[in-house]
């Protein structure tokens, strides 16, 4: 295509301005054939070669930003997933920590429970430790109860032993009374004999003597006889029965011996049997001894005694 720049006059017209700026821009060859006359090719191949650069440039750009954009979306996506995984981490450590709490919550409560139980405990170790001393101390009482015991015991054994030699010593003199009685009871008959041989005492004048005292002086009319059971050994220092004649008057009780001769033992072994009889029968009985014959200081002893001493059958 050929065009015709200028008229002939020199001076383009709007028309063919117009033509010429549409064939610039329709006509590529036309184009550059301008651009050459005016010294622009230098500068369109440039621009050229520039637009292609920068066509690559853009293209490299698109790749770029299509890699870049994929690896954003990808990134994204596992920046996404990174904060699901953190939000269930999250709920999770949250949930940890509400089991934390509770286990704390737990343990503060089995602290106290612990401290409570150590103070039970701490209690029942001071019981007993109190109750150890109260152990200790009825330990300590009972041992002096055993030792005062044991001492007792001692007491008990000296005075058994005592006791022993008393009773061994009573049995003793028992023997020597019981041999002095019989002597006393052989001079007692050979005195007999000899008062019914010259008619100072007989003994129907013995029996009608003391028949006569029982009836005119106390107003008995009956004695008794009395077997009493001295279990203690009041009388004789050991067990024995005991012969006693009683008689009974106006409800007072009289415990009588009869003796030819009577001396300072007879009185206090009446004395011994008064207090016998007063412990079996609860009853205090009047004590009257009748003798022929009294020894030295017999009378004296029966007033201290509280015993009737009738002399001289």
């Amino acid at each position: 295509m050929k065009y015709s720049v200028m008229s002939s006059s020199g001076a383009l017209s709007n028309e063919e301005k117009k033509r010429l700026l549409k064939a610039i821009q329709e006509d590529e060859e036309f184009r550059y054939a301008v651009a050459g006359l005016l010294g622009l090719d230098a500068i369109l191949n440039d621009l050229r070669k520039l637009r292609e650069e920068f066509n690559k440039y853009i293209e490299k750009l698109d790749n770029y930003i299509n890699n870049t954009t994929t690896a954003f979306s990808e990134n994204d996506r596992k920046w996404e997933e990174n904060f699901r995984r953190w939000a269930e981490n999250d709920k999770r450590w949250e949930e940890n920590d509400r089991k934390w709490e509770e286990n704390f919550r737990r343990w503060a409560e089995n602290d106290k429970r612990w401290e409570e139980n150590d103070r039970k405990w701490e209690e029942n170790f001071r019981r007993w430790a109190e109750n150890d001393k109260r152990w200790e101390e009825n330990d300590r009482k009972w041992e002096e109860n055993f030792r005062r015991w044991a001492e007792n015991d001692k007491r008990w054994e000296e005075n058994d032993r005592k006791w022993e030699m008393v009773f061994a010593q009573l049995k003793t003199l028992d023997s020597r009374v019981t041999a002095l009685e019989q002597s006393m009871d052989s001079m007692n008959r050979r005195i007999s004999a000899i008062g019914a041989r010259w008619g100072i005492l007989s003994e129907s004048a013995f029996r009608r003597g003391m028949r006569a005292i029982l009836r005119d002086v106390l107003g008995i009319r009956r004695v008794s006889k009395l077997k009493l059971e001295d279990e203690e050994g009041i009388v004789y220092g050991h067990p024995s029965i005991i012969d006693v004649d009683i008689a009974v008057r106006n409800g007072e009780h009289l415990l009588i011996e009869i003796k030819a001769n009577a001396n300072r033992s007879d009185v206090a072994e009446i004395k011994r049997v008064g207090d016998l009889y007063e412990k079996l029968k609860g009853t205090k009985p009047r004590l009257i001894i009748i003798a022929a014959y009294t020894g030295p200081g017999t009378k004296e002893l029966a007033e201290k005694l509280g015993v009737e001493l009738h002399e001289g059958v």
